[in-house]
């Protein structure tokens, strides 16, 4: 009889030790999860490195742009000779597709860049209308305004 007590006890123990293990690993999994998801989310670097994104962004946009495109244009003149197509200028399919993509990337970080510009001055104009009324000292402990005891 004292067997089977300790070894009920034993299995209790055990069972508890199996639910606190799987409630830590499900604890776990959604802390990993969640870092994962922050990792892999744009705006939480945008947010938090706004210079540094904003750079970057423009050194992309900046290295996207062909190198003809930045130099100085020096007026050409077109003859007959250059109107003859030849092999040489004709674009590639591989350097249209590049400057597709270029293009867009280039659109869409800068569409994003700009959003997210709009998006933290909104926000800190909203903080820094908020804050003179919390720094006088009008409100009252519930924060709806002066208190009237």
């Amino acid at each position: 009889m004292a067997t089977a007590i300790a070894k009920q006890t034993e299995r209790q123990a055990l069972q508890a030790k199996m639910q606190a293990l799987k409630a830590r690993m499900h604890h776990d999994y959604r802390n990993a999860k969640e870092r994962v998801q922050q990792a892999s989310d744009w705006k939480f670097y945008v947010s938090r490195y706004p210079w540094l994104s904003l750079g970057g962004i423009a050194l992309a946009s900046y290295a996207m742009v062909p190198a003809a495109a930045r130099t100085s244009a020096s007026p050409v003149y077109v003859t007959d000779r250059h109107l003859e197509s030849s092999p040489s200028s004709q674009p590639t399919i591989a350097s249209s597709l590049f400057a597709f993509v270029t293009r867009t990337a280039s659109t869409v970080l800068m569409g994003a860049a700009a959003r997210w510009a709009t998006e933290f001055a909104n926000k800190r104009i909203a903080e820094l209308i908020q804050e003179p009324s919390t720094q006088t000292g009008d409100l009252s402990r519930d924060g709806r305004g002066p208190s009237h005891d």
